[in-house]
């Protein structure tokens, strides 16, 4: 007896696929979270600190762009555990209030200019914190400027210097 002909009896289906198999017929909608559509991002935001960037050509940051940016976490005593990276370029479903909602960040660092969509509070200086809704946020250029640019490497420091009190 070959495998190639080998037939499953339909009333065995249902037994061998218990727990994965979902049969809808159109009386049925879809469960909610096949409805779901992915969020991506870098980071495991065990210290709830979101780093906003707007990268239209990669999902999260490009190869430079992680460099620096680890650099610059691991001169805060930060990793990639502690943040939260999100392109809000990969994840045009997301608002500036769904994100909060979703990460419940304590510290959010704009990056560059994000998403129009996105509706941001409004800022005024680049690097000095301001409060919304209790969380403390910093405007600030994109991570690529930042990298090239002394003086804006200055102003970060100093900014992230005052808030992890390093």
């Amino acid at each position: 007896m070959s495998l190639d002909n080998f037939q499953i009896p339909p009333t065995l289906l249902p037994e061998l696929y218990k727990d994965s198999l979902i049969v809808l017929d159109d009386k049925q909608s879809k469960p909610e979270m096949l409805n779901e559509k992915k969020v991506y991002f870098l980071g495991d935001n065990l210290k709830n600190i979101l780093i906003l960037v707007n990268n239209l050509e990669i999902l999260h940051l490009n190869d430079d762009d992680l460099r620096f940016l680890t650099g610059i976490l691991t001169a805060c005593k930060l990793t990639f555990s502690d943040v939260t990276v999100f392109n809000t370029a990969s994840n045009l479903d997301y608002n500036y209030q769904k994100t909060v909602d979703h990460f419940k960040p304590k510290l959010i660092l704009i990056l560059g200019t994000i998403h129009q969509k996105f509706n941001l509070p409004e800022h005024s200086d680049k690097y000095l914190p301001i409060e919304n809704q209790n969380i403390k946020l910093v405007f600030g250029s994109s991570l690529a400027e930042i990298s090239k640019d002394v003086n804006e490497k200055k102003a970060l420091w100093n900014c992230l210097k005052q808030i992890f009190e390093i």
